[in-house]
């Protein structure tokens, strides 16, 4: 009934009139009023677009503009005023322009584009920062935004690059053999991209690539969604925010723009590890809030296509990421119980993580070996209770598979009382691990993620956010700075307990490095 009605107001100008309130009333209350109905509205799949093409640029230019305090001056905004005020028509305003930033590529093309949308989400989530004030709905709004908008951020010169990148997922573009299974295809940067690194002519729109936009000027609009300076806005959120929805959506930002082939993706990814990001989403594998987790694990496997940042992930992240896969123990060393808050989703990824970080990697793998994983990848793989999915099977498998082709491996494997044989999937009929020469189901999609409408007034309690009592963090981990430009380092021997990190909150982004210190490939 509640659809119908809304359906109904709409075709009756019921959007036009609550824009013509927001536009003309005097009254703070109406405005508030106003805006509620475009909210309520959003929420139904079907009129998103409605909303969208009728409220935006007043939301934008009446509430978003005013409240960052910022004034256009010739080409670029500027800042007029260095506080804002977290009002019920600034939350109601973001909550709409949210709720319809997740309907599709139409809506991130017209949100993206908007005159001082993406300026006004970036001074919002600024002065949130400098302010420590985190955890309210309307910077929640404001990074859900930020985060759909850099989903499949290449598109914008690379139109084909969502169905090329499916289609690698699926391996419809892949070679038979020695393909990454289940956990999809990623082309080395610039083949088959259509793009290249920096949007080449003839993979985009007809529209000015990057550089051409450089070239006139400072980056505005836009081209702020994927500046390198973006990566300092959001680690403040990761480290110190304790609104799930919003440390969620800052995660997923990061895994956005990591996940794509372009060169500011390519940029990114180095970026996030020279300001210390990736202990810090490390951080948050420890967390009691699952899609925090899955996000926090997908993140890293995008960041992890960069070299250096899966040397560094495999050296000080696999006691994290074993600690997440199924039946891990606990940090005192008991059996964990069967955790039914955990999502096979987040199974998934956490396996699709270590995947890409142990694969053909001997010194990781050995790592792994110790820390007790292959015999979790062995429960989970098999799965006899089907507690986890076929899915997680699925990816157990195909990095069983992977663990024994590397030939090191193998003696310490056999040492371990292991065979050939356990490494081997079981037959199934039809699609899948056995009926495929060893290769589980496709992973959908590339490794992105969006942010639903937020509708909801209220958030998970933040009691969900308390972390496993960390263990003490073993010597190098926090303490030590590793450049990526040295040469592998060799993991200690002996088997260690699994460690739990916990977010402290008295802690800034700011504590992780020293203010002159130069930005070298570190750890932390």
């Amino acid at each position: 009934r509640q659809e119908e009605n809304k359906r109904e107001m709409c075709k009756a100008g019921g959007l036009q009139e609550a824009r013509r309130l927001l536009e003309t009333s005097p009254d703070q209350d109406v405005k508030e009023l106003a805006t509620a109905v475009m909210w309520n509205i959003s929420v139904s799949p079907t009129l998103k677009k409605d909303v969208l093409d009728t409220c935006l640029d007043t939301l934008v230019q009446r509430v978003l503009l005013p409240h960052a305090g910022l004034e256009r001056r010739g080409e670029v905004y500027t800042n007029v005023q260095r506080e804002i005020y977290w009002t019920v028509l600034f939350r109601n305003a973001t909550g709409v322009i949210r709720s319809v930033s997740s309907c599709g590529d139409y809506a991130r093309r017209r949100l993206r584009s908007a005159d001082g949308l993406v300026e006004s989400l970036r001074q919002i989530i600024q002065c949130a920062v400098d302010n420590s004030d985190l955890d309210g709905k309307a910077v929640e709004n404001c990074v859900c935004t930020l985060r759909n908008l850099v989903y499949a951020c290449q598109e914008v010169e690379d139109p084909a690059y969502l169905r090329r990148h499916a289609a690698r997922a699926t391996g419809g573009s892949g070679r038979g053999g020695t393909g990454a299974g289940c956990f999809g295809r990623r082309s080395s940067r610039g083949a088959s991209s259509g793009s290249g690194a920096s949007g080449k002519p003839g993979a985009t729109s007809g529209a000015p690539t990057i550089i051409q936009r450089r070239l006139n000027g400072p980056p505005r609009g836009m081209d702020l969604l994927w500046q390198l300076d973006i990566v300092p806005l959001l680690l403040p959120i990761v480290a110190d925010c304790t609104n799930p929805e919003t440390l969620e959506a800052a995660a997923g930002a990061l895994q956005n723009l990591a996940a794509c082939d372009w060169q500011p993706s390519v940029d990114i990814r180095a970026h996030v590890r020279k300001e210390r990001g990736l202990p810090l989403l490390v951080e948050l594998l420890g967390l009691d809030a699952d899609k925090v987790v899955q996000t926090a694990a997908t993140a890293l496997r995008n960041l992890a296509q960069d070299e250096r940042n899966k040397d560094l992930i495999g050296k000080y992240a696999l006691e994290a990421l074993t600690g997440r896969l199924p039946g891990a123990p606990t940090p005192q060393g008991a059996p964990a119980p069967f955790n039914s808050s955990t999502s096979s989703e987040t199974y998934a990824a956490v396996i699709a993580t270590l995947y890409t970080v142990l694969k053909d990697n001997f010194e990781f793998s050995r790592h792994f070996l110790e820390l007790g994983g292959v015999r979790l990848l062995m429960n989970s793989a098999r799965d006899p209770a089907g507690r986890y999915g076929q899915k997680v099977s699925d990816f157990s498998w195909t990095l069983l598979v992977a663990l024994w082709r590397i030939r090191e491996l193998q003696p310490l494997l056999r040492q371990a009382g292991w065979t050939e044989a356990q490494f081997t999937p079981p037959k199934r009929s039809g699609s899948g691990v056995g009926g495929s020469g060893g290769k589980a189901t496709p992973m959908g999609g590339p490794g992105m993620s969006q942010s639903g409408p937020g509708a909801r007034q209220d958030s998970m309690p933040k009691s969900r956010l308390v972390a496993r009592q960390a263990q003490p963090q073993q010597q190098g981990f926090e303490n030590s700075a590793f450049s990526g430009d040295q040469q592998q380092q060799q993991l200690p021997m002996a088997s260690r307990e699994l460690t739990y990190a916990q977010v402290d909150k008295d802690r800034s982004v700011q504590q992780l490095h020293q203010q002159d210190a130069p930005a070298v490939d570190s750890w932390v």
